[in-house]
């Protein structure tokens, strides 16, 4: 939802079969995403429109109704948070973990991308390339964000000069 609300805070359209507005009517309009009533994000799987759907629930359930949130309230705005840890060692020899783990990417990335100016990335790595080069460059806030971090400050009585 965060990518939908940078559009619509930019006033850009989201990519097509994104979104649904409040009727189910598929849309590239943001706004009609956060209509009254609300829309909806397309789970994957296009038209067939069920894959990803059991992976939002449980994290609805693990980000919101297991810390107590009723996440059917369009009053909350914000995102829910969890944690899981796991222990790798009780499972596998870490070393091993690794080498399995870089094999699995290593294999997913060998595929040939769509278009040949692409590279196929693993869930994580573009936002953490969008980090390195934020880090080098900086970050572009967009107008509505600014407000509102300025609001927030204003409020905190922190200054933000």
């Amino acid at each position: 939802e965060g990518a939908v609300r940078m559009c619509f805070n930019k006033g850009q359209q989201v990519p097509p079969d994104c979104i649904c507005d409040s009727k189910g009517q598929a849309t590239t309009d943001p706004k009609l995403f956060y209509g009254n009533p609300k829309g909806t994000i397309k789970p994957f799987g296009g038209s067939t429109g069920y894959k990803g759907t059991g992976l939002a629930i449980m994290v609805d359930i693990l980000s919101g109704t297991l810390k107590g949130d009723l996440v059917t309230d369009d009053s909350i705005i914000g995102n829910g948070l969890c944690f899981i840890v796991i222990n790798i060692a009780n499972f596998i020899e870490t070393g091993k973990f690794q080498e399995l783990s870089d094999s699995l990417v290593e294999y997913i990335k060998s595929s040939p991308a769509i278009n040949d100016n692409d590279e196929v990335m693993v869930p994580g790595e573009l936002n953490f390339n969008i980090r390195k080069k934020r880090l080098k460059e900086g970050i572009t806030i967009d107008n509505a964000v600014w407000i509102q971090i300025k609001k927030v400050a204003q409020d905190l009585k922190v200054g933000i000069d």
